[in-house]
This record gives C-alpha cells, sequence and structure tokens, in this order.
C-alpha cells in the first residue's frame, strides 16, 4: 500500500489515500467535500495498475493496450508539482516510452533509495541491479583440462600485456606443452583477480567450449585495460605490452620498436 494523490481525467476533484496492491475496492477521501468515495483498482497478473475507476464510472487512471511498448495515447500529463498522481507516474522522466509501473513509489516520493537517479558514487555504486558482466571461476569444472603426472590446469601468471604472451607463460607453468594435440580444444581463462601491483592473475586451462559458453564475462584482461586506461579491446596492443614492459612483467622477447633515420 502506498499513500497517494489521484487527479481525475476531468481535473475536477482530487482523491487521497491508501492505493492497494491487488484488484479491489478502497474508500479513498475526497478533497472537495471530505466524503468517502469507493475507487475501484484493477491490476494484471503481474501487478501492474491499468485502471483506477470512481463512483460512476469515471475513469481516474488510464489503460493503455500497449502496455509494454510505447505510449499510444497521452490523455492527461499533470503539470503540477503539488499533485502527484500514479497516472503522471507513467510519463516521468525515467520512462516516458513506456507504460508499466514497475514500482508502486518510482519517483521516491516516500524516500530511501532512488535506483533510478544518477550513482551517488559512481566509483562505487554504478551497477545496482547487477548487470555488469560476471566472472567465471572453473575451479572444481568438469572442463579443466585432464592433467596427469606434475600437471597443473590452474595456474598464476603475471600478465603480459597479451594474450599469446600470456598463455605462453601459462603453459609453462602448467608443464603442458603448447604443441600437445591433446590442447586442441582447450583455452586459457583469465580470473577476475588481477592485482595491479605485483602483476598476477589466476589461469584457468578449460574446454573452449564452456569457455565461449559464458560470453559476455568478465576477467583480469578487462580488469588490465581499466586500470591502466586502456579502451577494450586494446588489450594485445603494443601500449598493452608496452605496460607490463615498463612495470618489469614482461617476459620473453621483448617487442620490437620503431627506429627511423634522417
Amino acid at each position: 500500500m502506498a499513500t497517494t494523490i489521484l487527479q481525475t481525467l476531468d481535473n475536477l476533484f482530487f482523491y487521497f489515500g491508501e492505493v492497494p496492491d491487488s484488484n479491489t475496492e478502497v474508500p479513498l477521501q475526497r478533497i472537495e467535500n471530505t466524503l468517502g468515495h469507493f475507487l475501484h483498482f484493477t491490476r494484471t497478473p503481474d501487478g501492474t495498475l491499468t485502471d483506477i475507476s470512481a463512483t460512476g464510472g469515471t475513469r481516474v487512471h488510464l489503460h493503455y493496450d500497449n502496455p509494454l511498448g510505447r505510449l499510444t495515447d497521452i490523455k492527461r500529463v499533470v503539470d503540477n508539482q503539488a499533485v502527484e498522481t500514479l497516472t503522471q507516474y507513467r510519463y516521468d522522466e525515467y520512462g516516458q516510452l513506456t507504460t508499466v509501473i514497475i514500482s508502486q513509489d518510482p519517483v521516491g516520493l516516500l524516500g530511501g533509495a532512488n535506483l533510478y537517479r544518477y550513482a551517488p558514487n559512481p566509483c562505487t555504486w554504478i551497477d545496482p541491479w547487477g548487470w555488469a558482466y560476471k566472472d567465471v571461476d572453473f575451479t572444481g569444472s568438469p572442463d579443466l583440462f585432464p592433467v596427469t603426472g606434475n600437471q597443473k590446469n590452474i595456474v598464476t601468471i603475471t600478465m603480459q600485456g597479451s594474450r599469446p604472451r600470456d598463455f605462453t607463460q601459462a603453459f609453462k607453468e602448467a608443464g603442458i606443452k603448447a604443441s600437445n594435440p591433446a590442447v586442441d580444444d582447450y583455452t586459457w581463462h583469465h580470473v577476475d583477480d588481477f592485482d595491479p601491483k605485483t602483476g598476477k592473475t589466476t589461469m584457468q586451462h578449460v574446454k573452449t567450449s564452456a569457455h565461449e559458453a559464458t560470453f559476455p564475462h568478465g576477467g583480469s584482461v578487462s580488469q588490465y585495460e581499466k586500470h591502466f586506461g586502456l579502451r577494450s579491446g586494446r588489450y594485445g596492443k603494443p601500449e598493452s605490452i608496452a605496460i607490463a614492459q615498463d612495470k618489469g612483467w614482461l617476459k620473453g622477447r621483448a617487442p620490437k620498436t620503431n627506429t627511423g633515420t634522417c
């Protein structure tokens, strides 16, 4: 139940009171003459409020035949900050193109956190609904490479600024030859545990099909890019490898540098 003020479509009078959460009739106070009047609230099975009817059939709240798409008809938009209505919520700044009421208090009039507003701290509060890519951890998964002897399918490496270089280091740490035909259907997965101080990250050797089935996902590659201000997809480019070299993390042959003559 949520306290609100309702305005009829003809703007002749107002009601206020508790809005129910189900299809029912409840008495609301009519402001003009302080007499109690019943309003009927109709909702869809998912709880979306579609109609509010007053005594005599007066429509207080409009119903649209296109509830999940663009507005088909706007009969009235209240432009009065003193009178907040459920009808107005359908046209607020957060959802002008939709007609679904997803909350009893979508603009936060009752106080508390307003998840529609800009994040109060964009560094730590940027994903309230959890839509950001998640990392995948294959620890204990049957999709890990079947090791024998002293081989390992989970190792720790120092990031090299490119996937091929990372894979080379991972194979060395795992005691597995990259030329082994048994690894053809496997790839290395970067776990999202990048340490910007040491450059360390965990690598897991898993089936390529299982790895691709988790796309899109996060990992230490995206963490590396974000930490060093690289655009997404630049891991493996010269500037990415140069960072690893400057940090003293680079192993193997150093990248070639362009030299000019005059």
